[in-house]
């Protein structure tokens, strides 16, 4: 599995697979061998008709949060292997009868339809389990694999993608938004290791990985962050410690010479949210760093604003 990166399609015009995307809305999934060659058949290279199909199953396939929560609550009440393993074999038919009866699913329902769409039209593509990370699930401690996604195969390389995450996210109600985010259509590995750790870590397509510790300890990572290909260097973990009056730097690292125009903190406590602007210092290699002084003791959580965007979060205590 060789590493490649997200300049490999850079050069592409989707505008064709995404019109044929839009042409096919809510077809039918009766017939998944018809719908994937109706997709693609005035395509011509690998990597349109999986943008086609890819944008299809995120436009049209809605996340059923309610689904989610019930997997989630019947794997706390289960003690043994046999009871999980009972439940995972029940919950897997009931979210594919759910995906064709009502085009609504958790994310392994996305992976399989992707997978099988691809197949149709002669496209390798594998589901990959793992961990991911967000505000609620995989912070400190042990985690759980919680998450599915996909890889690729176009012009003998592998690629990743996640379509879960690009067909838009649950609000503050618990209402799923449609909208699609191609930020997670064939990321570079690198960049898309920050937020998804396989069980299998050959899937990361990287030659080097931090470990599922680093991962699971390090600072929660948002879509700012890619959009600006910026990587947090310090501190880096998000559980952080330090003594009252003392100044804690922030450090991240640009990938590439986009302006940052505007930085911030976000800084809340049971009771308050304080918005401090913050000037960036930049060093060589790319290095920013933000310095911010903690006046009270106290547990913070703290995130980090790049021209308005979320982009990193820790949980600070200060004592």
């Amino acid at each position: 599995m060789v590493g490649v990166r997200a300049q490999d399609f850079a050069h592409v015009d989707f505008t064709a697979a995404d019109k044929m995307a839009d042409r096919y809305e809510g077809y039918s999934l009766d017939n998944v061998h018809k719908l994937a060659m109706d997709l693609t058949q005035s395509l011509q290279t690998e990597e349109e008709k999986f943008r086609a199909l890819y944008k299809w199953v995120c436009n049209n396939i809605q996340y059923d949060y309610e689904l989610q929560l019930r997997d989630k609550q019947a794997k706390h009440k289960f003690k043994s292997d046999a009871e999980r393993n009972a439940w995972a074999k029940s919950f897997s038919a009931c979210v594919l009868r759910e995906l064709r009866e009502s085009r609504k699913t958790v994310c392994t329902g996305y992976a399989y339809l992707l997978r099988e769409l691809a197949a149709q039209v002669g496209i390798d593509c594998k589901i990959i389990d793992g961990y991911c990370r967000n505000a609620n699930v995989n912070f400190g401690r042990s985690g759980n694999p919680n998450h599915s996604w996909n890889a690729v195969r176009l012009h003998q390389k592998w690629y990743l993608c996640d379509p879960t995450w690009s067909s838009g996210f649950v609000d503050d109600k618990f209402s799923f938004v449609q909208r699609y985010d191609g930020t997670y259509f064939l990321p570079d590995p690198s960049v898309f290791i920050r937020n998804h750790y396989p069980l299998d870590t050959a899937w990361t397509l990287l030659d080097h990985t931090q470990s599922l510790g680093e991962f699971l300890n390090g600072p929660l990572i948002y879509k700012s962050a890619f959009q600006y290909d910026v990587k947090p260097v310090a501190p880096a973990t998000f559980e952080l410690k330090t003594k009252k009056g003392e100044t804690v730097s922030f450090q991240f690292q640009k990938g590439h010479e986009l302006i940052i125009s505007k930085t911030s903190f976000v800084i809340k406590t049971l009771s308050t949210t304080d918005i401090v602007p913050v000037p960036v210092t930049q060093y060589g290699d790319g290095i920013c760093v933000m310095n911010y002084t903690f006046l009270k003791k106290g547990k913070y959580v703290f995130h980090i604003l790049i021209n308005d965007g979320y982009a990193f979060t820790y949980s600070v205590k200060v004592v």
